[in-house]
């Protein structure tokens, strides 16, 4: 597991901070709300390029007319596990964006609403000056670039991480990090595989925009991982890297990944003499499990799960190209969650849909493009070349992470973040009649990747709803186990 915890019970939070930051025509003040919340709502998302949430406020005091709340002021939260290091907090100033719930209680002398926010980063994207330059080079040079001049800083100012008041004045502590490749806790950065050279026009793009346009473009030199990057915020920094290589780096930091099972609540040990309380595992329990998506052929169909065909046009040297790709036949060239990875791709009964075999034909799925290369020799800017290597790449493993996905309620923690890896163990419903405490639901147990995180804090607990997504299996679907005798009731034995 990753470090220690040092609580009495699972879900014990500590909240060293909620400021809201808040600028009035007369001046600049720090309201500290948390005698006055109600429940924090934090949402991380591996496909979501900033985080963002809302707190519930009991307000007696008129806060929203006495700060002139519009919108864009900071709200500071620093929030922990308790036991946890500095590094492993919840510590980040964001920005209000919007009021929603406002109700008028206990005759109007108390209110209570929800204050929107987002990472500053977000807000700086929508709100500032748009690009219009030209961009040439590789994507780990083009990404921190991008980041660090236009995210990050407005012109000739820094947006901070962090923002204080102080008797001096306002204290900005550092700037957002950027991280390429997976991040773990024991190496931070991992490194982004080389890519090849990508050349394109911002035209009125915003920095965020820029980012996911190479994000999608990405081509490592190994050309059978194209198309899997990916572009996300955590709580402690902003990634840059590719599904595989958050696969990969978390199977191997063994050390780091955490580990939930479906358990009954352990409340008492059968040998001990009086209560006891085993916090490891009420940390590692799951409360609540729900299933988010469970296969749709015809979505994955549609999604290009299964692969695709891109033609290509050239109305100027009047050639026309064809080019194929099956995910299934590719399958192994990717980073799979499983050990051993087993596809997860359908097979029907013979002639059930009027052929011996499984009809799925991936040319189902038809892009077609239509560009001009510069020369009859540029092979880099070929349209040929260049979109075979990530278009329908990129459509089949972005399906493929939302093809099977569950999710689970347990104990929050500060130090799990979105893009982490685990392990989650499901007792099969079936059951083993000769030893079922070994026995594991093929589907719901081992490897997951954690594609969603939301956090639910209130003044004295801490959830967290995982969504975990997995794209193989470790053992085949189809183990029989010993259930008990297929006997047909009779009228005696009913009721």
């Amino acid at each position: 597991m990753a470090e220690v915890i040092n609580s009495q019970a699972g879900g014990e939070v500590q909240i060293d901070e909620i400021t809201l930051i808040a600028n009035t025509p007369t001046n600049t003040y720090e309201v500290d709300l948390r005698a006055v919340f109600a429940e924090l709502n934090l949402f991380e998302d591996l496909f979501s390029n900033a985080i963002y949430g809302n707190i519930l406020i009991g307000d007696s005091n008129n806060l929203l007319t006495q700060y002139a709340i519009q919108g864009l002021e900071g709200l500071r939260i620093n929030i922990r596990t308790p036991g946890l290091s500095d590094k492993q907090t919840l510590n980040k100033t964001f920005g209000i964006y919007s009021i929603s719930d406002q109700q008028a209680l206990n005759n109007d002398r108390y209110q209570s609403y929800r204050l929107h926010f987002c990472s500053l980063e977000m807000l700086v994207d929508a709100l500032s000056k748009p690009l219009n330059r030209p961009f040439e080079s590789k994507a780990e040079a083009m990404v921190p670039m991008i980041f660090n001049s236009f995210v990050v800083k407005t012109g000739a100012y820094q947006i901070p991480r962090n923002l204080r008041l102080t008797d001096s004045g306002t204290k900005k502590d550092g700037v957002s990090e950027l991280k390429l490749g997976a991040p773990t806790y024991t190496n931070t950065s991992a490194g982004l595989t080389s890519t090849s050279k990508i050349k394109f026009l911002a035209t009125n793009w915003s920095p965020f925009k820029c980012i996911n346009y190479i994000a999608n473009r990405t081509v490592p030199s190994n050309k059978a991982l194209g198309g899997t990057c990916i572009f996300y915020e955590n709580n402690k920094s902003y990634v840059f890297t590719s599904i595989d290589d958050l696969i990969k780096t978390g199977k191997q930091d063994t050390a780091q990944i955490f580990k939930y099972q479906y358990d009954p609540a352990n409340l008492a040990d059968d040998n001990a003499t009086g209560y006891t309380l085993d916090v490891a595992k009420d940390c590692a329990r799951v409360l609540k499990i729900s299933y988010e998506h469970n296969f749709n052929v015809l979505d994955n169909m549609n999604m290009g799960f299964f692969g695709g065909q891109i033609r290509a046009v050239d109305p100027l040297l009047k050639r026309y190209r064809e080019q194929n790709y099956s995910f299934e036949k590719a399958y192994l060239d990717f980073e799979h969650t499983a050990k051993k990875p087993i596809d997860m791709f359908p097979q029907s009964p013979s002639f059930l849909l009027g052929k011996k075999n499984t009809i799925i034909d991936p040319r189902r799925n038809i892009v077609t493009r239509y560009r001009i290369p510069y020369f009859h020799f540029d092979k880099e800017q070929t349209p040929l070349v260049s979109h075979v290597a990530w278009l329908q790449q990129r459509a089949a493993r972005m399906a493929s992470m939302s093809n099977y996905s569950i999710s689970i309620y347990v104990s929050g923690r500060t130090d799990i973040k979105v893009g982490d890896m685990t392990t989650f163990r499901f007792p099969s419903y079936a059951g083993d009649a000769q030893d079922p405490s070994t026995f594991q639901d093929p589907y719901l147990s081992e490897y997951f990747l954690i594609s969603a995180v939301r956090h639910f804090i209130s003044p004295i607990k801490h959830y967290m709803t995982l969504e975990l997504v997995k794209d193989s299996l470790d053992q085949p679907p189809d183990v029989i186990v010993a259930t008990a005798p297929n006997v047909s009731p009779t009228w005696d034995s009913v009721g």
